[in-house]
């Protein structure tokens, strides 16, 4: 066996300490290279039968004096019903046999290994709105498995209860939802997992919609009540409130001989427009010899034409 000797493995004594002892028997085994017979009862193709049964005998006797003499009964004898009577019978195993009676006797744990899984489970907080789902759901999948596996039983349906107690608060409507509609005997741990990430992922998307439309920068619903422009609100309309309109900076646009004949009339700026500065032509037409209309065209980019007719008396002209 080279460096490695068999009191470094412990008595098998109780089911406490059975997976500890596993660990241990089965690193020297593979070590020794007889850990083969232990998975399979016969050799594999190829390999010869007196080798198998000679690394079949070696583990044979590692699992003998690594187990407590107290339980040696196991190794060597099977039960059978006799004339109605339960009695131990002498037999003859394979490493493999004597695997698989240990296993049975001391692989389940005892009461108090089997209640400390659970309250494992039961300790864990309540699941976090801080972290996705999916990276949390596996540790509580987990500890319930183990629970069960180790000695308490729990029902599929009765291990999706626990995790759907461990959700978030924010999730009992989901539950109720779960309670009201199918019944308890149907449910798994992992059509549990696929409603709740469903949910998670909904509600997600939902969010990111929300944020997507409340930094939109929405367009007024309908044009100034005041001016008339479709790119404003009345409240914001600075010809209705000329103190929020910032002043302009910066020299001004247009022919100088216009420019000044504009400011020598003392022009009527109602009609100037805060985003846009609106080309104007002025058309004389005279329709009689006492009167003459002048029409006053205002055009803008996209706007409706805007009509402002003065009626002028020739003698003034």
């Amino acid at each position: 066996m080279g460096d490695i000797k068999t009191d470094t493995i412990p008595l098998l004594t109780s089911a406490s300490q059975y997976s500890d002892w596993v660990a241990k028997i089965k690193g020297v085994m593979l070590f020794t290279g007889c850990w083969g017979p232990v998975l399979n009862s016969s050799p594999p193709e190829g390999e010869k039968a007196e080798d198998w049964k000679k690394k079949d005998d070696q583990a044979k006797g590692l699992i003998w004096m690594c187990t407590a003499t107290n339980y040696h009964y196991l190794l060597e004898t099977k039960e059978e019903e006799v004339d109605g009577v339960k009695k131990h019978v002498a037999a003859s195993y394979s490493a493999k046999d004597m695997w698989d009676v240990l296993k049975k006797e001391f692989g389940t744990p005892d009461t108090a290994e089997a209640i400390g899984l659970l309250m494992s489970f039961s300790n864990l907080p309540p699941m976090m709105d801080t972290r996705p789902l999916c990276d949390q759901l596996g540790t509580y999948i987990t500890r319930i498995r183990d629970a069960s596996n180790g000695g308490m039983h729990f029902t599929k349906s009765q291990q999706a209860v626990f995790i759907l107690m461990k959700l978030l608060p924010s999730y009992s409507t989901l539950s109720t939802r779960f309670t009201s509609s199918h019944p308890l005997k149907d449910w798994t741990i992992e059509w549990i997992q696929g409603k709740v990430l469903a949910e998670e992922s909904l509600r997600s998307s939902t969010s990111q919609s929300v944020t997507r439309i409340s930094k939109m920068k929405l367009k007024p619903s309908r044009p100034c009540d005041f001016c008339g422009s479709g790119t404003h609100h009345e409240s914001t309309c600075w010809k209705k409130h000329p103190d929020q309109h910032s002043k302009r900076g910066g020299k001004g646009k247009g022919k100088g001989k216009d420019k000044d004949k504009d400011k020598g009339k003392g022009k009527d700026n109602s009609n100037n427009h805060a985003h846009t500065a609106a080309p104007t032509v002025n058309v004389l037409v005279a329709e009689s010899s006492s009167n003459m209309h002048a029409s006053f065209y205002s055009v803008a980019h996209a706007a409706a034409v805007q009509h402002t007719h003065w009626l002028m008396d020739h003698q003034l002209l």
